[in-house]
């Protein structure tokens, strides 16, 4: 997954990706560590699911949209070991 997220930035796409960081006391490490090694926005997500029938992801839960571009600009977002790989390709 994090490999085509690289490639959809290398090739000028923006993508959204909904996920977790948290979830009942265990971290997404994965995640997280592409998160702080990679150019992308992290939107906190706040929704309330206690009336879903499948209400688990509300207890210790951080939900998250991690994106490639700017939420203003819409521009993409650039990391220097995707462009370094993008150049040796």
């Amino acid at each position: 997954m994090y490999e085509l997220m690289d490639s959809l930035t290398r090739r000028g796409v923006r993508y959204a990706l909904s996920n977790v960081t948290e979830h009942k006391g265990k971290t997404n490490t994965l995640l997280k560590e592409y998160i702080d090694t990679h150019s992308v926005e992290v939107h906190y997500l706040d929704f309330n699911y206690n009336n879903s029938s499948h209400n688990s992801k509300g207890i210790g839960s951080i939900e998250v949209l991690v994106t490639n571009y700017d939420q203003v600009t819409k521009k993409l977002l650039v990391n220097d070991s995707v462009v370094k790989e993008a150049v040796t390709i």
